[in-house]
């Protein structure tokens, strides 16, 4: 929630520095099987909140979650549309439907999670970017995203994929 992101990375908050999903329930309703995609195109809220407090932006990747479960084209459907879909952007709840090794059990597989350099964006007037500095930086971790994925796919085995950004 926005309440707990900014208590997150309010000055020298104690614990861990926080972590933000900015695909959040809707990447895992739209997940489909070998299909390698993140919805950022149109997210840039955790950006305006890391130039806010003055947090980086660290880019990650975590390959292989996507072959975890089996998603037909039918549960895709359902998943992206109709009830399931409503209850998603109405609650902020993720039902999706796919089928794991048992069930709703995960297939036993290779999970690889990769980080990038920090990304140091910096605003003008410090704690509040302008919109044109959210873009700058928003695109900057993008690109960071992509070669990331890049630099590492064909290393952990995933050579013949390419990351949609959605």
């Amino acid at each position: 929630s926005r309440p707990a992101a900014l208590a997150g990375v309010s000055p020298s908050p104690p614990g861990p520095p926080p972590q933000v999903i900015p695909g959040g329930e809707a990447e895992q309703m739209l997940t489909r099987t070998g299909v390698e995609e993140v919805l950022l195109a149109r997210r840039a809220g955790f950006v305006k909140l890391a130039l806010s407090r003055g947090a980086a932006l660290v880019p990650c990747y975590a390959f292989g979650t996507v072959d975890l479960y089996s998603v037909s084209g039918s549960q895709h459907g359902a998943n992206s549309q109709g009830l399931l879909w409503t209850l998603h952007k109405r609650f902020g709840v993720a039902l999706p439907r796919y089928s794991g090794s048992c069930g709703f059990l995960p297939k036993r597989g290779r999970c690889d999670l990769v980080f990038g350099a920090p990304i140091e964006a910096q605003c003008a007037t410090p704690g509040e970017p302008s919109e044109s500095e959210v873009a700058a930086a928003h695109a900057t971790y993008i690109a960071a995203l992509k070669a990331l994925f890049e630099e590492h796919k064909g290393r952990l085995g995933y050579g013949d994929r390419e990351l949609r950004v959605a």
